[in-house]
């Protein structure tokens, strides 16, 4: 699977032996709940305000521990904050389907390295994953 927010690629999939891991997607919607007197069960209404909140780690190789740190800088200060469309692609032969994720803002890009090995831990927040691409 691929991940990208707009043009940047988050995760850019098994075919670049760069998988998302530890993919974890959750959708929650604002509940409002009312205890009425004498009420056998308290009331519940659905109130909306869905969102989606997706984190995923990947691990990336570079020749060199500079080039590591390079990429480890370059990622926490360009990376939280980012906003737009959160494009979900997979790909099995003869097929490929996309989810969209409007209005997502990354929270949070943690890189942490390990010699020329650099782990990121992403958390993003946004809209309903849809089937249909969102107009721009």
């Amino acid at each position: 699977m691929q991940i990208r927010l707009n043009r940047t690629i988050l995760a850019a999939g098994l075919a670049q032996h760069e998988p998302p891991q530890a993919l974890a997607i959750n959708g929650e919607s604002l509940l409002q709940e009312s205890p009425l007197v004498r009420a056998t069960e308290a009331v519940r209404w659905a109130r909306g305000n869905a969102s989606t909140s997706v984190s995923f780690r990947v691990t990336r190789r570079f020749d060199t521990v500079e080039e590591a740190s390079r990429e480890a800088l370059e990622i926490s200060g360009e990376h939280t904050g980012l906003s737009g469309t959160l494009v979900f692609t997979t790909e099995v032969p003869l097929e490929v389907t996309r989810r969209y994720m409007p209005k997502a803002i990354v929270t949070q890009a943690a890189p942490e390295q390990r010699g020329n090995t650099l782990s990121i831990s992403y958390t993003i927040r946004g809209g309903l994953i849809t089937k249909t691409k969102p107009a721009s």
